[in-house]
């Protein structure tokens, strides 16, 4: 699973890729670009997996996403540090993302393997 600490995030928790979703977005489309800002990485964006009402009066939807290619992360400015962690091994994060990652990852095997990335999309 893949994720990241913010430069501006305080205090510096982990969480998925992801952010705002841009007047006429798809809530995929963000998710899609998102990853390709913060990371440089392409994904293929499939079916949502979670959601979680958020403290600014949005919506996060965490979605099953599959890496296209084997590019090497290319963290942009907004973006200290990128890692893969295994689903057994989250690293401090906020309960809210931990539940919300947790409940993607259930739905994620009821239907098929884990996959290697993942991305919210924020929107109000």
């Amino acid at each position: 699973m893949l994720l990241i600490l913010q430069t501006y995030q305080r205090p510096p928790l982990w969480l998925p890729p992801g952010g705002w979703v841009d007047r006429g977005e798809t809530p995929g489309e963000a998710a899609r670009r998102e990853v390709r800002e913060e990371l440089g990485l392409r994904v293929d964006v499939g079916r949502p997996l979670a959601t979680r009402d958020g403290g600014y009066g949005e919506l996060t939807i965490l979605f099953d996403c599959r890496l296209l290619d084997d590019a090497p992360i290319r963290p942009s400015y907004e973006i200290a540090q990128a890692e893969f962690f295994h689903p057994d091994a989250l690293p401090p994060m906020y309960d809210v993302a931990r539940d919300c990652l947790l409940e993607g990852l259930a739905a994620l095997n009821r239907e098929q393997p884990v996959r290697t990335a993942s991305g919210c999309a924020r929107g109000s």
